[in-house]
């Protein structure tokens, strides 16, 4: 996406983020559909656990079986967050840096923030979040400032999203290292019951996300549209008295 300059074609711009929103929707569908494979591969293994556990016998190759499937549904997952990873970034960096355009103010932080806050430490537990809701915030177009705001609940969404993902980023770092050390069919079955828990945390997160993306791509939708039209941005100014 090129630079934004007051020459620039707001529509295009609109168009060009619109269309990342909607890759970016794609791509988490289908991220959650390799949690749900993820998420059965776990319980089966869960079985084959309990059942050597309970002292029914396993054999070699069903275990065999059982951890060719575990990594292949692994490198997958790992593939597919990672391909999620970009392209939602690439739609977060276009509508960050589309705001002043919306808004006619600058943004709090740069844009570069909106893609590299993630990777710094620290950082990468708030500003993200605080970015999202900056879009969500200053995207509000004056047909929705006019109308009660009690049914809008894109920022309770946000809080699911990001707790969400914190929680099942810092709970997927805790069971790798926890793997490494594990030894006893106990530990083995304790890792696999948490991580199917992280699974579900990761679906909320995922489906949120498309939520949440949805939303603030159509308030960036209508708010272009008003500023493109020449409508005034003040609500207030829109009511007659």
């Amino acid at each position: 996406m090129p630079p934004l300059s007051p020459s620039d074609d707001l529509a295009s711009a609109l168009v060009e983020v619109d269309r990342r929103a909607q890759l970016a929707q794609w791509f988490l569908k289908g991220y959650l559909v390799l949690l749900a494979v993820s998420f059965v591969s776990s319980v089966l293994q869960l079985l084959l656990l309990q059942d050597a556990q309970n002292g029914a016998f396993v054999s070699e190759a069903r275990a065999t079986a059982n951890d060719t499937r575990e990594l292949v549904v692994a490198v997958l997952t790992i593939a597919g967050l990672l391909a999620n990873a970009v392209v939602f970034l690439r739609w977060k960096w276009a509508g960050y840096r589309l705001m002043p355009s919306l808004t006619g103010h600058p943004t709090e932080h740069k844009p570069g923030w909106a893609a590299g806050a993630y990777f710094v430490p620290i950082l990468n537990l708030f500003r993200p979040y605080q970015i999202m809701r900056e879009m969500a915030e200053e995207s509000t177009s004056s047909s929705e400032a006019l109308r009660l705001d009690t049914e809008d609940r894109t920022g309770s969404l946000i809080g699911v999203w990001w707790g969400a993902w914190v929680v099942s980023g810092i709970a997927e770092r805790l069971i790798m290292r926890l793997t490494l050390s594990a030894s006893t069919l106990d530990e083995f079955i304790t890792l696999t019951q948490v991580n199917i828990g992280i699974v579900l945390l990761s679906a909320v997160a995922g489906v949120s996300a498309v939520l949440v993306i949805h939303r603030v791509n159509e308030r960036q939708q209508r708010k272009g549209e008003e500023v493109r039209a020449g409508v005034v941005d003040d609500p207030l100014a829109t009511l007659v008295l």
